[in-house]
């Protein structure tokens, strides 16, 4: 069935953005007392932030296909490991934080004041040491 195989792209495609921002969150609390939110909309690209709309609009449109194709017992069914499976996902990986430290990269290229490119640098380099406080492998 083709509204399975839908689901099962865009279940990859949410996990993956999910873990993303699991990531970032899991750097924003490190750091302390800066606002979480804002730490998170610098670390995450546009690409990123596209990709969890597209990803969340599919899934749930996903859902539909099911509930229309097979019944509303599968389309609940797979809501529900879509939630539980979000429970269970391990630590974020040295894989997102190395998106993270490119990202950032990026930025500090793109940013023209001073201020703003060191700000970046230092954000940069507490990122770094997270990761090595955490021993994020």
């Amino acid at each position: 069935m083709i509204a399975f195989l839908i689901f099962a792209i865009f279940f990859l495609i949410h996990t993956y953005v999910f873990m993303y921002q699991r990531t970032t969150l899991t750097i924003a609390r490190a750091m302390g007392n800066v606002p979480i939110m804002q730490v998170q909309t610098i670390l995450t690209p546009n690409w990123m932030g596209l990709l969890g709309w597209i990803s969340t609009f599919g899934l749930y449109g996903s859902y539909i296909l099911i509930w229309l194709q097979v019944g509303w017992l599968w389309a609940i069914g797979l809501f529900i490991l879509n939630h539980l499976s979000s429970a269970v996902i391990p630590i974020p990986s040295k894989y997102f934080y190395n998106i993270v430290e490119k990202h950032l990269v990026e930025e500090i290229k793109r940013q023209k004041g001073k201020e703003e490119r060191g700000e970046l640098i230092i954000l940069s380099a507490q990122i770094k040491q997270i990761m090595e406080k955490y021993r994020v492998s």
